[in-house]
C-alpha cells in the first residue's frame, strides 16, 4: 500500500426509495455527507418522482475508498436496471461510476447539439475556422480517457482506460465503447469500473 492509497478519499453508496411504491428509483455515490440528501444536480425524471411522492434515503455502503464506491454504484445500477433502457426502475441516466458514459440522448437533444456546434466557438466567443478546428483535432489525437477503469468480470482484471482494454482483448476502441454502453450486443465480460 502506497501513501497515495492511504490518502484516497472515502465514499459511500446510497439509494433513493419511493415511499408510495417502496421502489428504488435512484442509486448514487458521494464523499460529502450532503450528497445523498441534496436535490441539486438531479435529472428531470428524478425531480418528477420527488414532486409526486416522498422518498427515503438509505446509505447502503459507507466508509469505503471512493474508487470502490464507483464500482459498487455501477454494480447496483446494473442490478436494479434503468428506466431509459427499459431494464429496471432507476432514473439514473448513466452506467454510474462518477461520469456521463452511457447517457442516452433524445433525438431532439442530439439535433440541438448539432445545431449549436455548426458555428463552433472558442472560449473567447470567436468562431473557429476549419484550420483552427483541424489544429484542435490534431492536438487531441491519442488522448483517450485513461481515467476510466474497465473491469473484466470473468478474470477480475482492471484496465486503466478503454484504450488499454480494447487493445488487450482485440477490440476497436469505438466498438468496445458501443458494447459497454449497450448500443451493440455485449458478448464481452468487460464492464466499466
Amino acid at each position: 500500500m502506497t501513501l497515495t492509497d492511504l490518502k484516497e478519499k472515502l465514499g459511500y453508496v446510497y439509494r433513493h426509495i419511493r415511499k408510495d411504491t417502496n421502489e428504488v428509483f435512484y442509486i448514487g455515490i458521494g464523499c460529502s455527507k450532503y450528497r445523498a440528501y441534496s436535490k441539486e444536480y438531479r435529472n428531470k425524471h428524478w425531480h418528477n418522482i420527488v414532486a409526486k411522492t416522498d422518498y427515503e434515503i438509505e446509505i447502503m455502503i459507507k466508509d469505503i475508498p471512493y474508487s470502490l464506491a464507483k464500482i459498487k454504484e455501477i454494480e447496483f445500477i446494473l442490478l436494479y436496471g434503468r428506466m431509459d433502457l427499459k431494464t429496471g426502475t432507476l432514473v439514473n441516466k448513466t452506467i454510474g461510476g462518477d461520469g456521463v458514459v452511457g447517457n442516452v440522448m433524445s433525438e431532439e437533444s442530439k439535433r440541438k447539439m448539432s445545431l449549436a456546434k455548426k458555428g463552433i466557438k472558442s472560449r473567447l466567443g470567436k468562431v473557429v475556422g476549419k484550420e483552427g478546428r483541424l489544429k484542435m483535432s490534431i492536438a487531441q489525437k491519442g488522448k483517450r480517457n485513461s481515467a476510466v477503469l474497465v473491469y473484466n468480470v470473468e478474470n477480475g482484471i482492471f484496465h486503466q482506460g478503454i484504450d488499454e482494454a480494447a487493445k488487450t482483448y482485440g477490440y476497436n476502441y469505438s466498438t468496445l465503447i458501443q458494447k459497454l454502453i449497450g448500443r451493440r450486443t455485449n458478448n464481452t465480460p468487460i464492464r466499466y469500473a
